[in-house]
């Protein structure tokens, strides 16, 4: 019996493969096809079958209705451009993973923008209202966001936990209306997060395999990025560009304001050169910040000397590294409910969004079920849920 033949267009099929970031070995180990397989169906010698284009769809993440378009669909939006080498020499080049969230984000922004314009009314979103540039002084730009997402420091320090640290302010950020996702399919060594500056809704992706202090950190210097517009991805390294470097300081200012930290017992009574740990860590645990993030805040205001910074640095950075390695190896699997990591992973404005277009016939079952990974028989716990927000 002959195989259904399929009539993709192939160089569609090869934009499909490029998009998702796969050169022709990888994609066809992914396929479980030869390489020459994939040379010949992007050339056009040769057509795939309907099961072996159903496979393709799999690896790429595309729908199987892109590949029967004359030409490749124009991008929507360039990838973000200033990504951080993960080492000397190492390409900077995406892994399909990355790729995928890079396509996803830029997805579910076009949904977002459409669902609100069709809940009010045609009136659109409204804008990011906070710009700087790089050339200001990251100490008043920190404490000038802080102020724009009405986070209030005494609320900061009375958070119970580092969870809830991440959750406040990224609520205050949705309420700025600026998408923040969480993704879990990249390396933490890749993608700490990335942004996307366009207006409206524009979007924050964080990873979800990072503490969360780490989020909250990574949160604030992708939001700097969007007020530069200067779309960013950011990892694990330490980055020595400009950009790179005034949004961390933004993010450790706003985090930690100097007025404040300068005041604070442990700054009035440890010289310079004298810091322990303890005093560290009361600092961090009281602030909602990582130990690194207090070592820098001190180094930065002149309150450490170099010599403590760079052997805290060393040591609290083989400290975090080691919690990843053995977070990654813990095997005890973690029970989630499902609208739970639904809610977790898309954020509640997305979320509510998605849900309020459903309620009022505006999207399909089917685009509920797609745009939140979630099954519909879910739907009440995840009402539920949201709405308690």
């Amino acid at each position: 019996m002959t195989s259904v033949k399929a009539l993709a267009t192939p160089s569609v099929l090869q934009w499909a493969r490029i998009t998702a970031s796969m050169d022709v070995q990888t994609a066809a180990s992914k396929a479980s096809v030869k390489p020459q397989q994939i040379a010949d169906w992007e050339s056009g010698n040769e057509q795939p079958t309907l099961a072996q284009l159903r496979k393709l769809c799999d690896v790429y993440k595309r729908p199987i209705a892109v590949f029967y378009l004359p030409s490749p669909p124009e991008p929507t939006r360039n990838p973000p451009n200033d990504f951080r080498r993960l080492s000397a020499g190492v390409s900077a080049k995406y892994s399909s993973e990355l790729a995928f969230e890079i396509r996803r984000a830029n997805y579910r922004r076009t949904v977002a923008q459409e669902l609100y314009v069709d809940l009010n009314d045609g009136t659109p979103a409204p804008q990011f209202d906070f710009a700087v540039r790089s050339d200001m002084d990251p100490e008043e730009v920190g404490v000038r966001l802080r102020n724009f997402l009405e986070v209030d420091l005494l609320a900061q320090k009375s958070w119970a936990d580092s969870y809830e640290s991440w959750n406040g302010w990224r609520s205050a950020t949705e309420r700025k209306y600026v998408l923040v996702f969480q993704c879990s399919g990249v390396s933490i060594e890749e993608m700490r997060g990335f942004s996307i500056s366009a207006q409206p809704l524009p979007v924050v992706v964080v990873n979800i395999k990072d503490k969360p202090v780490a989020r909250v950190f990574t949160l604030l210097h992708e939001l700097t990025h969007i007020a530069l517009d200067a779309d960013g991805i950011c990892n694990l390294t330490e980055d020595s560009k400009a950009v790179e470097v005034f949004c961390n300081a933004v993010a450790g200012a706003a985090l930690v304001p100097a007025a404040t930290l300068m005041k604070e017992a442990e700054v009035r009574q440890t010289s310079s050169g004298d810091w322990s740990e303890f005093d560290i860590e009361a600092l961090a645990n009281r602030y909602r910040v990582s130990r690194l993030v207090i070592i820098r805040r001190l180094f930065k205001l002149d309150l450490m000397s170099k010599h403590q910074f760079e052997s805290f640095h060393v040591l609290f950075s083989s400290q975090y590294k080691k919690e990843l390695d053995d977070q990654r190896d813990d095997k005890k699997p973690i029970q989630i409910p499902q609208h739970t990591l639904a809610i977790s992973k898309a954020g509640t404005l997305f979320s509510r969004l998605v849900l309020f277009g459903y309620k009022q016939e505006k999207i399909t079952g089917v685009d509920f079920t797609d745009w939140l990974s979630l099954k519909l028989k879910y739907l009440p716990a995840f009402e539920t849920s949201l709405l308690s927000k």
